[in-house]
């Protein structure tokens, strides 16, 4: 049978009321179940639920996949932790690099106590007249490169 004929079969049937000493029983029933219902108002925790599936609704597989990767960003940064092997080996790493850094601070401050001699400035002496420059060549005195100069200054300094 299909809905057509069914509904056109309800159609032809006769409508039949309801006896009347049932209706004080139905009224009776539907009143307790109105105050029983009134009773049970619904909890703040219902109504967010309500909400929430209202909210969610129009792509909930996305919002299901949206979850299922933030439960695994959650477990891959657990599991990424360092174990307690790994913080010790930091922490004894960090004590010795602070102790490193006390000694060298210590090794500069020794340094600093004991300053080379600045050297003196040159005396002001009359300013020369010039020679020619051939006669300049032949009495220039042999300098010293920047290199002697410096390792004589960092042995004065270390003595």
């Amino acid at each position: 049978m299909n809905p057509d004929e069914f509904e056109q079969r309800l159609r032809k049937e006769a409508f039949r009321p309801i006896p009347d000493e049932w209706r004080p029983e139905l009224l009776r029933e539907a009143r307790l179940e109105g105050a029983a219902a009134a009773s049970r108002a619904p909890s703040p925790f219902h109504r967010l639920g309500e909400w929430l599936c209202d909210w969610l609704w129009p792509a909930p597989a996305a919002w299901a996949a949206l979850a299922v990767c933030w439960v695994a960003v959650v477990i891959l940064n657990r599991s990424a932790l360092p174990s307690a092997v790994e913080m010790a080996e930091a922490q004894a790493n960090a004590r010795l690099a602070l102790a490193y850094q006390a000694a060298v601070r210590g090794f500069n401050a020794l340094q600093l106590d004991d300053p080379a001699p600045a050297p003196k400035p040159p005396e002001a002496s009359p300013p020369r007249r010039p020679e020619e420059p051939n006669q300049a060549r032949m009495h220039r005195q042999p300098t010293s490169s920047p290199y002697e100069c410096l390792e004589t200054v960092s042995t004065r300094q270390m003595a």
